[in-house]
């Protein structure tokens, strides 16, 4: 059989990919990466960094008492007056970490028995994706231009390696909004593209509370558009919109009041949040004080939302590295993106990047919007290295 250039290309770096994820996984089975804090991390250890103990509560909780029973005792625990937590409950998890957690991942971790001593097929179906995930966006990446010195360097990005061995609901929703992405703005019939994104949004939404992003995007994107454009249905898409918005944001509340606790004393270069708000430049006047300390607030927070933060804890310099580097690329290409992107592109990382910068601001919830960021490094790179003119700037992609 014979191929065309473009397509053993692309066979070339997917193998790339795939042959390098294989390796990862053979070589921390033997040989753990450390998280910052110390804990081993390889597909025969319990993921270190995904809150295993609160979600294997929360799979008990649903598969014991069943999932509407469990939102019934959350809501009366959050919104009732002087409910008492049942014994039972108090059993399987402390009350004052009672809260509406998306179900899909416990509901892995229970189907799959996913605990000490059995992890392998939670990490098998982990390495499985992550596969998928990294062929699926390099087809993308290829077919949108991207050489191939490019398209290796997207295969090697080290993020998707940790979440691979590091089983938590990150990598599940990186592939759930790669079938968003993928789907939306895809050149499919709207029979077949507009179902598949919808239940890319909900499944988004079980996943991760980040998911409502997806939500706000359309939202604030194509609806919004549709309400300016179409007078005569506006009423009922403002109804549809509050119909649909209103129990997804009293499912959340709870979390996200928890959320925006543990985000008020996540610190950013060693200074905590409350102090950038209060004000830190004391020798400066107030106005200028508070603008200047808010602003910096903004700007810690930007730059630990990329990775671009002075420390990972006690982690060895390689590792540091290998997390700090890419924070620059794609740092380069959501600026690229701003300035030059298509809107709806926009409004998609904007949408995404909200709840980083309304919670603590981890560079983890970046994972998903690393390829459109790398994507627009790259054009980024092609602007700067190959402009002699308009004549000569890279040409639109296809979408």
């Amino acid at each position: 059989m014979n191929f065309n250039s473009s397509t053993k290309i692309f066979m070339a770096v997917a193998a790339t990919a795939v042959l390098f994820r294989i390796i990862f996984v053979l070589v921390t089975s033997f040989q753990p990466i450390t998280n910052e804090n110390n804990y081993p991390a390889s597909i025969h250890h319990i993921s270190p960094s995904s809150d295993y103990g609160h979600y294997k509560a929360q799979s008990v909780l649903y598969f014991q008492f069943g999932f509407m029973e469990v939102i019934r005792l959350i809501s009366k625990y959050h919104y009732g007056s002087d409910y008492e937590v049942p014994r039972e409950v108090k059993d399987i998890i402390a009350p004052d970490h009672l809260e509406m957690s998306p179900p899909i991942y416990p509901a892995l971790i229970w189907i799959l028995d996913y605990r000490p001593g059995h992890t392998l097929p939670m990490a098998f179906l982990y390495i499985a994706l992550s596969m998928g995930i990294a062929v699926a966006w390099l087809k993308w990446l290829q077919n949108n231009g991207m050489p191939i010195l490019w398209l290796l360097a997207f295969a090697l990005l080290p993020h998707p390696y940790w979440f691979m061995i590091n089983c938590g609901s990150d990598l599940l929703f990186y592939g759930i909004f790669t079938l968003f992405f993928l789907c939306y703005f895809s050149k499919l019939d709207n029979n077949i593209r507009i179902p598949l994104s919808i239940l890319a949004i909900a499944l988004a939404i079980l996943t991760r509370p980040t998911g409502v992003s997806l939500l706000l995007f359309i939202i604030i994107g194509p609806l919004f558009f549709q309400i300016l454009r179409n007078k005569a249905q506006r009423k009922k898409i403002l109804l549809g919109l509050i119909i649909v918005s209103l129990p997804i944001f009293w499912f959340f509340w709870p979390y996200l009041e928890s959320v925006l606790r543990g985000a008020y004393r996540w610190p950013f270069f060693g200074i905590a949040q409350p102090d950038f708000i209060d004000g830190i430049y004391d020798d400066l006047p107030i106005a200028l004080n508070m603008a200047l300390s808010w602003l910096s607030l903004f700007g810690a927070k930007t730059l630990y939302i990329f990775g671009l933060r002075p420390t990972y804890g006690d982690v060895s310099w390689i590792v540091f590295l290998a997390r700090l580097a890419p924070g620059i690329p794609f740092l380069a290409g959501f600026l690229y993106l701003m300035w030059r992107g298509p809107k709806l592109e926009k409004i998609l990382v904007l949408s995404m990047l909200l709840p980083l910068y309304i919670g603590p601001g981890q560079d983890r919830y970046l994972l998903p919007l690393q390829p459109i960021l790398f994507f627009y490094a790259w054009r980024l790179f092609e602007h700067l290295t190959s402009f002699r003119g308009r004549g000569n700037e890279p040409a639109d992609r296809p979408i």
